[in-house]
Protein backbone atom coordinates (compact mmCIF):
# COMPACT_ATOMS: atom_id res chain seq x y z
CA UNK A 1 0.00 0.00 0.00
CA UNK A 2 0.97 3.53 -0.59
CA UNK A 3 0.66 5.61 2.46
CA UNK A 4 -0.73 9.10 2.34
CA UNK A 5 2.68 10.61 2.92
CA UNK A 6 4.19 8.63 -0.01
CA UNK A 7 1.25 9.57 -2.28
CA UNK A 8 1.81 13.22 -1.51
CA UNK A 9 5.42 12.78 -2.59
CA UNK A 10 4.63 10.88 -5.83
CA UNK A 11 1.81 13.16 -7.07
CA UNK A 12 4.07 16.23 -7.51
CA UNK A 13 6.60 14.05 -9.35
CA UNK A 14 3.90 12.83 -11.79
CA UNK A 15 2.68 16.37 -12.31
CA UNK A 16 6.23 17.52 -12.97
CA UNK A 17 6.79 14.72 -15.53
CA UNK A 18 3.50 15.48 -17.30
CA UNK A 19 4.35 19.15 -17.48
CA UNK A 20 7.77 18.33 -18.93
CA UNK A 21 6.16 16.10 -21.58
CA UNK A 22 3.65 18.78 -22.54
CA UNK A 23 6.37 21.41 -22.74
CA UNK A 24 8.47 19.07 -24.88
CA UNK A 25 5.57 18.47 -27.27
CA UNK A 26 4.89 22.17 -27.56
CA UNK A 27 8.57 22.87 -28.23
CA UNK A 28 8.61 20.16 -30.92
CA UNK A 29 5.54 21.65 -32.60
CA UNK A 30 7.06 25.14 -32.56
CA UNK A 31 10.36 23.95 -34.00
CA UNK A 32 8.58 21.92 -36.67
CA UNK A 33 6.47 24.91 -37.68
CA UNK A 34 9.55 27.15 -37.85
CA UNK A 35 11.41 24.64 -40.01
CA UNK A 36 8.48 24.28 -42.40
CA UNK A 37 8.13 28.07 -42.72
CA UNK A 38 11.87 28.44 -43.29
CA UNK A 39 11.80 25.74 -45.97
CA UNK A 40 8.87 27.45 -47.70
CA UNK A 41 10.69 30.79 -47.63
CA UNK A 42 13.86 29.23 -49.04
CA UNK A 43 11.86 27.55 -51.79
CA UNK A 44 10.30 30.85 -52.75
CA UNK A 45 13.75 32.46 -52.89
CA UNK A 46 15.08 29.71 -55.14
CA UNK A 47 12.29 30.38 -57.64
CA UNK A 48 12.28 34.14 -58.39
CA UNK A 49 9.18 35.67 -59.85
CA UNK A 50 9.18 35.68 -63.65
CA UNK A 51 7.83 39.22 -63.51
CA UNK A 52 11.23 40.55 -62.43
CA UNK A 53 12.85 42.69 -65.15
CA UNK A 54 15.81 41.23 -67.01
CA UNK A 55 18.79 43.46 -66.20
CA UNK A 56 20.54 42.19 -69.36
CA UNK A 57 18.14 44.35 -71.41
CA UNK A 58 19.24 47.53 -69.62
CA UNK A 59 21.98 49.68 -71.19
CA UNK A 60 25.18 50.20 -69.21
CA UNK A 61 27.55 53.05 -68.39
CA UNK A 62 31.11 51.75 -68.03
CA UNK A 63 34.39 53.56 -67.38
CA UNK A 64 37.47 51.74 -68.69
CA UNK A 65 40.72 52.45 -66.84
CA UNK A 66 44.03 51.55 -68.50
CA UNK A 67 47.37 51.39 -66.66
CA UNK A 68 49.68 53.80 -68.48
CA UNK A 69 52.49 53.82 -65.90
CA UNK A 70 56.14 53.35 -66.86
CA UNK A 71 56.02 49.88 -65.29
CA UNK A 72 53.41 48.91 -67.90
CA UNK A 73 55.53 50.02 -70.88
CA UNK A 74 56.35 46.47 -71.92
CA UNK A 75 52.72 45.38 -71.80
CA UNK A 76 50.86 48.55 -72.80
CA UNK A 77 49.91 47.11 -76.21
CA UNK A 78 48.35 44.07 -74.59
CA UNK A 79 46.44 46.28 -72.13
CA UNK A 80 45.13 48.50 -74.94
CA UNK A 81 44.10 45.50 -77.03
CA UNK A 82 42.30 43.95 -74.05
CA UNK A 83 40.46 47.21 -73.35
CA UNK A 84 39.60 47.56 -77.05
CA UNK A 85 38.17 44.04 -77.26
CA UNK A 86 36.19 44.64 -74.09
CA UNK A 87 34.73 47.90 -75.47
CA UNK A 88 33.65 46.19 -78.67
CA UNK A 89 31.36 43.92 -76.66
CA UNK A 90 29.01 46.87 -76.06
CA UNK A 91 26.43 48.42 -78.39
CA UNK A 92 25.49 52.01 -79.19
CA UNK A 93 22.79 51.78 -76.50
CA UNK A 94 25.58 51.69 -73.91
CA UNK A 95 28.04 54.46 -73.08
CA UNK A 96 31.74 54.09 -72.36
CA UNK A 97 34.40 56.42 -70.98
CA UNK A 98 38.19 56.07 -70.85
CA UNK A 99 40.59 56.98 -68.02
CA UNK A 100 44.38 56.58 -67.96
CA UNK A 101 46.27 56.10 -64.70
CA UNK A 102 47.80 59.58 -64.59
CA UNK A 103 48.11 61.65 -61.42
CA UNK A 104 46.63 64.63 -63.26
CA UNK A 105 43.71 64.79 -65.70
CA UNK A 106 43.15 61.02 -65.96
CA UNK A 107 40.07 61.38 -68.18
CA UNK A 108 40.94 60.63 -71.80
CA UNK A 109 37.41 60.28 -73.20
CA UNK A 110 34.14 61.26 -71.53
CA UNK A 111 31.06 59.05 -71.82
CA UNK A 112 30.23 58.31 -75.44
CA UNK A 113 28.15 55.81 -77.41
CA UNK A 114 30.55 56.15 -80.35
CA UNK A 115 32.82 53.11 -80.13
CA UNK A 116 35.07 54.39 -82.93
CA UNK A 117 35.76 57.55 -80.95
CA UNK A 118 36.71 55.48 -77.92
CA UNK A 119 38.98 53.26 -80.01
CA UNK A 120 40.83 56.32 -81.35
CA UNK A 121 41.36 57.54 -77.78
CA UNK A 122 42.73 54.13 -76.80
CA UNK A 123 45.20 54.14 -79.68
CA UNK A 124 46.73 57.40 -78.44
CA UNK A 125 47.58 56.09 -74.96
CA UNK A 126 51.27 55.97 -74.05
CA UNK A 127 53.02 54.78 -70.90
CA UNK A 128 54.72 57.27 -68.56
CA UNK A 129 54.87 58.18 -64.89
CA UNK A 130 54.17 56.26 -61.71
CA UNK A 131 51.40 53.73 -61.11
CA UNK A 132 48.28 55.52 -59.86
CA UNK A 133 45.72 52.81 -60.45
CA UNK A 134 43.70 53.12 -57.25
CA UNK A 135 43.70 56.92 -57.38
CA UNK A 136 42.46 56.82 -60.99
CA UNK A 137 39.78 54.23 -60.19
CA UNK A 138 38.64 56.49 -57.34
CA UNK A 139 38.20 59.40 -59.75
CA UNK A 140 36.53 57.15 -62.31
CA UNK A 141 34.09 55.97 -59.65
CA UNK A 142 33.14 59.52 -58.70
CA UNK A 143 32.78 60.49 -62.37
CA UNK A 144 30.48 57.51 -62.97
CA UNK A 145 28.23 58.44 -60.07
CA UNK A 146 27.94 62.05 -61.23
CA UNK A 147 27.74 61.73 -65.02
CA UNK A 148 26.55 58.25 -66.00
CA UNK A 149 23.19 58.20 -67.78
CA UNK A 150 22.32 54.54 -67.23
CA UNK A 151 21.39 52.91 -63.94
CA UNK A 152 23.66 49.93 -64.63
CA UNK A 153 27.20 51.18 -63.97
CA UNK A 154 30.73 49.82 -63.52
CA UNK A 155 34.43 50.69 -63.59
CA UNK A 156 36.77 48.15 -65.22
CA UNK A 157 40.54 48.60 -64.76
CA UNK A 158 43.14 46.89 -66.97
CA UNK A 159 46.47 47.07 -65.13
CA UNK A 160 49.93 45.56 -65.34
CA UNK A 161 50.44 44.68 -61.69
CA UNK A 162 49.25 46.03 -58.37
CA UNK A 163 52.49 45.94 -56.40
CA UNK A 164 53.76 49.20 -54.93
CA UNK A 165 50.31 50.78 -54.65
CA UNK A 166 49.92 53.68 -52.24
CA UNK A 167 48.04 52.37 -49.17
CA UNK A 168 46.53 55.79 -48.57
CA UNK A 169 45.03 55.66 -52.08
CA UNK A 170 43.52 52.23 -51.31
CA UNK A 171 41.99 53.54 -48.08
CA UNK A 172 40.66 56.64 -49.85
CA UNK A 173 39.03 54.44 -52.51
CA UNK A 174 37.39 52.30 -49.85
CA UNK A 175 35.95 55.42 -48.21
CA UNK A 176 34.63 56.61 -51.58
CA UNK A 177 32.94 53.23 -52.11
CA UNK A 178 31.21 53.42 -48.73
CA UNK A 179 30.01 57.00 -49.14
CA UNK A 180 27.85 56.72 -52.26
CA UNK A 181 25.75 54.50 -54.46
CA UNK A 182 27.22 51.12 -55.30
CA UNK A 183 29.22 50.95 -58.52
CA UNK A 184 30.97 47.59 -59.06
CA UNK A 185 34.73 47.82 -59.62
CA UNK A 186 36.59 45.18 -61.60
CA UNK A 187 40.39 44.83 -61.60
CA UNK A 188 42.13 42.78 -64.32
CA UNK A 189 45.85 42.51 -63.53
CA UNK A 190 47.98 40.91 -66.26
CA UNK A 191 51.42 41.10 -64.62
CA UNK A 192 52.50 39.09 -61.61
CA UNK A 193 51.25 40.65 -58.36
CA UNK A 194 52.17 39.53 -54.86
CA UNK A 195 49.53 37.79 -52.78
CA UNK A 196 49.34 40.88 -50.55
CA UNK A 197 48.52 43.08 -53.56
CA UNK A 198 46.01 40.56 -54.84
CA UNK A 199 44.31 40.43 -51.45
CA UNK A 200 44.03 44.23 -51.30
CA UNK A 201 42.55 44.44 -54.79
CA UNK A 202 40.07 41.67 -54.06
CA UNK A 203 39.01 43.32 -50.81
CA UNK A 204 38.37 46.65 -52.52
CA UNK A 205 36.55 45.04 -55.45
CA UNK A 206 34.29 42.88 -53.27
CA UNK A 207 33.44 45.90 -51.12
CA UNK A 208 32.10 47.60 -54.26
CA UNK A 209 30.22 44.55 -55.49
CA UNK A 210 32.81 43.67 -58.16
CA UNK A 211 35.81 41.33 -58.33
CA UNK A 212 39.54 41.16 -59.09
CA UNK A 213 41.00 38.81 -61.71
CA UNK A 214 44.58 37.73 -62.41
CA UNK A 215 44.67 35.97 -65.81
CA UNK A 216 47.95 34.26 -66.69
CA UNK A 217 47.65 34.35 -70.50
CA UNK A 218 45.83 36.17 -73.29
CA UNK A 219 43.27 33.38 -73.64
CA UNK A 220 42.27 33.76 -69.99
CA UNK A 221 42.30 37.54 -70.41
CA UNK A 222 39.80 37.34 -73.27
CA UNK A 223 37.55 34.99 -71.30
CA UNK A 224 37.60 37.26 -68.25
CA UNK A 225 36.82 40.36 -70.33
CA UNK A 226 33.90 38.67 -72.05
CA UNK A 227 32.55 37.37 -68.73
CA UNK A 228 32.57 40.86 -67.20
CA UNK A 229 30.98 42.38 -70.33
CA UNK A 230 28.21 39.77 -70.30
CA UNK A 231 27.64 40.39 -66.60
CA UNK A 232 27.10 44.04 -67.47
CA UNK A 233 24.59 43.11 -70.16
CA UNK A 234 26.77 43.61 -73.25
CA UNK A 235 25.19 42.27 -76.42
CA UNK A 236 28.41 41.60 -78.41
CA UNK A 237 28.46 44.91 -80.20
CA UNK A 238 25.77 46.51 -82.32
CA UNK A 239 24.09 43.23 -83.23
CA UNK A 240 20.63 44.82 -83.28
CA UNK A 241 21.84 47.59 -85.58
CA UNK A 242 23.57 45.13 -87.90
CA UNK A 243 20.38 43.08 -88.14
CA UNK A 244 18.38 46.13 -89.14
CA UNK A 245 20.89 47.62 -91.59
CA UNK A 246 19.76 45.70 -94.65
CA UNK A 247 16.07 46.35 -94.02
CA UNK A 248 16.53 50.14 -93.59
CA UNK A 249 18.52 50.71 -96.78
CA UNK A 250 15.47 50.52 -99.06
CA UNK A 251 13.35 53.03 -97.15
CA UNK A 252 13.04 56.41 -98.82
CA UNK A 253 10.64 58.14 -96.44
CA UNK A 254 10.64 58.46 -92.66
CA UNK A 255 7.62 59.82 -90.82
CA UNK A 256 8.20 61.26 -87.36
CA UNK A 257 5.15 60.70 -85.17
CA UNK A 258 4.25 62.48 -81.95
CA UNK A 259 6.43 61.66 -78.94
CA UNK A 260 4.26 60.87 -75.90
CA UNK A 261 5.40 60.80 -72.29
CA UNK A 262 4.96 57.41 -70.63
CA UNK A 263 2.95 57.38 -67.41
CA UNK A 264 5.29 55.03 -65.58
CA UNK A 265 6.22 56.91 -62.41
CA UNK A 266 9.62 57.88 -63.84
CA UNK A 267 8.43 60.90 -65.83
CA UNK A 268 6.66 62.96 -63.16
CA UNK A 269 9.30 65.71 -63.43
CA UNK A 270 9.23 65.92 -67.23
CA UNK A 271 8.63 69.53 -68.38
CA UNK A 272 5.31 69.91 -70.21
CA UNK A 273 5.77 70.57 -73.90
CA UNK A 274 9.36 69.37 -74.18
CA UNK A 275 8.20 66.23 -75.99
CA UNK A 276 6.82 68.47 -78.76
CA UNK A 277 10.15 70.27 -78.95
CA UNK A 278 11.98 66.94 -79.23
CA UNK A 279 9.69 65.86 -82.07
CA UNK A 280 10.38 69.01 -84.10
CA UNK A 281 14.09 68.99 -83.25
CA UNK A 282 14.38 65.35 -84.33
CA UNK A 283 12.60 66.11 -87.61
CA UNK A 284 14.99 68.99 -88.29
CA UNK A 285 18.06 66.89 -87.47
CA UNK A 286 16.89 64.09 -89.78
CA UNK A 287 16.31 66.54 -92.63
CA UNK A 288 19.82 67.94 -92.28
CA UNK A 289 21.38 64.47 -92.09
CA UNK A 290 20.00 63.48 -95.54
CA UNK A 291 19.54 59.89 -94.46
CA UNK A 292 16.15 59.68 -96.20
CA UNK A 293 15.06 61.58 -99.32
CA UNK A 294 11.83 62.53 -97.56
CA UNK A 295 11.35 63.38 -93.88
CA UNK A 296 7.79 64.13 -92.77
CA UNK A 297 6.67 65.59 -89.44
CA UNK A 298 3.24 63.97 -89.05
CA UNK A 299 2.37 63.64 -85.36
CA UNK A 300 -1.13 62.26 -85.99
CA UNK A 301 -2.75 60.13 -88.71
CA UNK A 302 -3.18 63.04 -91.14
CA UNK A 303 -1.29 61.17 -93.87
CA UNK A 304 -3.63 58.22 -93.58
CA UNK A 305 -6.69 60.49 -93.89
CA UNK A 306 -5.15 62.12 -96.96
CA UNK A 307 -5.07 58.79 -98.75
CA UNK A 308 -1.33 58.23 -98.44
CA UNK A 309 -0.88 54.50 -99.04
CA UNK A 310 2.78 53.54 -99.55
CA UNK A 311 3.97 50.10 -100.50
CA UNK A 312 5.71 47.86 -98.02
CA UNK A 313 9.39 48.61 -97.56
CA UNK A 314 9.23 52.21 -98.77
CA UNK A 315 8.09 54.34 -95.82
CA UNK A 316 9.16 54.12 -92.22
CA UNK A 317 7.41 55.34 -89.06
CA UNK A 318 9.56 56.61 -86.21
CA UNK A 319 7.69 56.08 -82.93
CA UNK A 320 9.46 57.50 -79.89
CA UNK A 321 8.33 57.63 -76.26
CA UNK A 322 9.80 59.48 -73.26
CA UNK A 323 10.18 56.70 -70.68
CA UNK A 324 12.40 58.36 -68.07
CA UNK A 325 13.31 61.77 -66.68
CA UNK A 326 15.32 62.58 -63.57
CA UNK A 327 16.19 66.15 -62.63
CA UNK A 328 18.85 65.03 -60.16
CA UNK A 329 19.10 67.69 -57.45
CA UNK A 330 17.53 70.90 -58.82
CA UNK A 331 19.09 74.07 -57.46
CA UNK A 332 22.34 72.35 -56.53
CA UNK A 333 25.50 71.51 -58.51
CA UNK A 334 25.11 67.81 -57.73
CA UNK A 335 23.71 65.19 -60.06
CA UNK A 336 22.94 65.71 -63.74
CA UNK A 337 19.46 65.79 -65.25
CA UNK A 338 18.83 62.60 -67.23
CA UNK A 339 16.31 61.72 -69.94
CA UNK A 340 15.55 58.37 -71.57
CA UNK A 341 13.73 57.76 -74.88
CA UNK A 342 12.57 54.49 -76.40
CA UNK A 343 12.45 54.39 -80.22
CA UNK A 344 10.60 51.91 -82.43
CA UNK A 345 10.92 51.89 -86.23
CA UNK A 346 7.87 50.46 -88.00
CA UNK A 347 6.95 49.84 -91.64
CA UNK A 348 4.14 52.26 -92.45
CA UNK A 349 2.32 49.89 -94.80
CA UNK A 350 2.51 46.66 -92.81
CA UNK A 351 2.88 48.11 -89.29
CA UNK A 352 5.56 45.50 -88.69
CA UNK A 353 8.37 46.62 -86.33
CA UNK A 354 11.73 46.87 -88.08
CA UNK A 355 14.07 47.82 -85.22
CA UNK A 356 14.05 49.31 -81.77
CA UNK A 357 16.51 50.90 -79.36
CA UNK A 358 16.74 53.07 -76.28
CA UNK A 359 18.78 56.25 -75.97
CA UNK A 360 19.65 58.28 -72.89
CA UNK A 361 21.21 61.67 -72.41
CA UNK A 362 22.48 63.51 -69.36
CA UNK A 363 22.84 67.24 -68.95
CA UNK A 364 25.96 68.91 -67.56
CA UNK A 365 26.61 68.75 -63.83
CA UNK A 366 28.56 71.19 -61.70
CA UNK A 367 28.54 74.78 -60.59
CA UNK A 368 28.45 76.28 -64.09
CA UNK A 369 25.86 74.12 -65.79
CA UNK A 370 23.47 77.05 -66.24
CA UNK A 371 19.71 77.29 -65.80
CA UNK A 372 17.48 74.22 -65.80
CA UNK A 373 15.89 75.40 -69.07
CA UNK A 374 19.32 75.50 -70.71
CA UNK A 375 20.12 72.03 -69.37
CA UNK A 376 16.85 70.63 -70.73
CA UNK A 377 17.56 72.16 -74.16
CA UNK A 378 21.04 70.58 -74.25
CA UNK A 379 19.53 67.20 -73.35
CA UNK A 380 16.93 67.41 -76.11
CA UNK A 381 19.61 68.26 -78.67
CA UNK A 382 21.81 65.41 -77.46
CA UNK A 383 18.94 62.92 -77.63
CA UNK A 384 17.99 63.97 -81.15
CA UNK A 385 21.61 63.61 -82.27
CA UNK A 386 21.90 60.15 -80.69
CA UNK A 387 18.75 58.95 -82.46
CA UNK A 388 20.03 60.26 -85.79
CA UNK A 389 23.43 58.63 -85.20
CA UNK A 390 21.71 55.30 -84.52
CA UNK A 391 19.80 55.58 -87.80
CA UNK A 392 23.05 56.42 -89.61
CA UNK A 393 24.65 53.19 -88.40
CA UNK A 394 21.58 51.25 -89.56
CA UNK A 395 21.63 52.85 -93.02
CA UNK A 396 25.32 52.19 -93.78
Amino acid sequence: MITESKRSTIEPEKTSVMRSNVAGCLLYLVLTTVCLCTFAMQASVREPSPAQPDSADQPASVVIVVDTSSDAKGIIKVLKKAASNFAQEFSSDDELALFASHDNSPMVQSFTSDNLLLQKSLDKLESSGKFAGYHTVDQALQYTRNDAVNDKQAVVAFVNKLDGADMSAIEALQNTIRQGQRVPLYFIALGHSSWQSQESAQRVAVLSGGAAYFPTNESDLKAVSQAIAQRLGAASGDASAQTAQQSLRDYKTVIVRSIPVADNGKTAQFPAGDNLLLERLLTSRLQKANLFPTVVDAPDASLDRAGFSPSAGSSLELLATIIGHDRGHPGTPFGPTKMKVQVVLRDLATHQPIAGFTKQQAGPAGMFRGSQEKVEAQILIGLADKIVDALKSMKK
